[in-house]
């Protein structure tokens, strides 16, 4: 496993708590990884917010995921895992 990590800037959050993470993967039809994103914030709380377990062609594919936060600085960790143990 493989992870990677974003650490966000202090931003105000507006009234509905809203962010918006786009972000570009490639995998191969015969990849063996699978890849999640995880928001941590700073009170504790973590829950995923994406994942990819397989691509529908060989290419590069763009995704856009809308998550809710609480804090006013949070991370996002990129996380890369094999599928085979």
């Amino acid at each position: 496993m493989q992870s990677f990590q974003l650490n966000t800037k202090i931003l105000k959050i507006d009234k509905n708590n809203q962010q918006c993470l786009t972000y570009y993967y490639y995998m191969s039809d015969d990849n063996e990884k699978s890849i999640i994103i995880r928001k941590e914030e700073s009170d504790g709380r973590s829950e995923v917010i994406d994942s990819v377990t397989s691509s529908p062609f060989n290419g590069w594919i763009q995704r856009k995921v809308s998550f809710d936060v609480y804090e006013s600085h949070y991370k996002v960790k990129t996380i890369f895992e094999n599928k085979k143990h």
